[in-house]
């Protein structure tokens, strides 16, 4: 049977062809939707995990290149300082003289994958200038595209223990 010059066979399958498109269309862009609202929490779970851990009472500092590329609020604090007066300045900066040299080998030991202790204490430089003796745990990890060390320092006391605990040795 003929219908419009064409055959109704022909017909229905042009009709089942353009439904599969159509549906392949409502999928795709179904996939595009979830693509975006997929990208949309990852950025959207970024900004609260940095928010986090920059609003942390950890003192967390990132240092890439030598510089300080994110420190947090409570750090900076230790040290006198405010996080925008630390970002990208040298690291060395606020490390005692008589370690500078001791950390800045473990830093480009580490950086490059070398051997470099996990643990160990140290002394900071107050803005002040008073001495903070600190206990560093610190380890590689990628920001931004690039190896990057990141530091948590714990103040220690008079004691040698970290925030009221007893210390583990390297």
């Amino acid at each position: 049977m003929r219908q419009n010059g064409r055959s109704r066979d022909h017909s229905d399958s042009t009709t089942e062809n353009e439904m599969l498109i159509i549906k392949l269309i409502i999928a795709l862009e179904k996939l595009e939707i979830q693509r975006k609202e997929s990208m949309m929490s990852t950025r959207e779970m970024k900004l609260a995990c940095r928010k986090l851990i920059a609003e942390s009472k950890h003192n967390i500092v990132v240092i890439q290149d030598r510089e300080i590329v994110f420190v947090t609020l409570s750090l900076a604090r230790l040290l006198g300082y405010t996080p925008m007066e630390m970002l990208g300045t040298p690291f060395a900066a606020y490390v005692h003289l008589r370690d500078l040299f001791r950390l800045a080998e473990y830093y480009l030991n580490r950086i490059s994958g070398g051997e470099a202790p996990p643990i160990y204490e140290s002394t900071f430089k107050h803005r002040s200038g008073k001495d903070i003796n600190v206990e560093i745990r610190a380890g590689i990890f990628p920001y931004c595209g690039k190896p990057a060390d990141l530091v948590i320092v714990d103040e220690l006391t008079a004691k040698g223990t970290s925030n009221g605990k007893t210390r583990n040795s390297p």
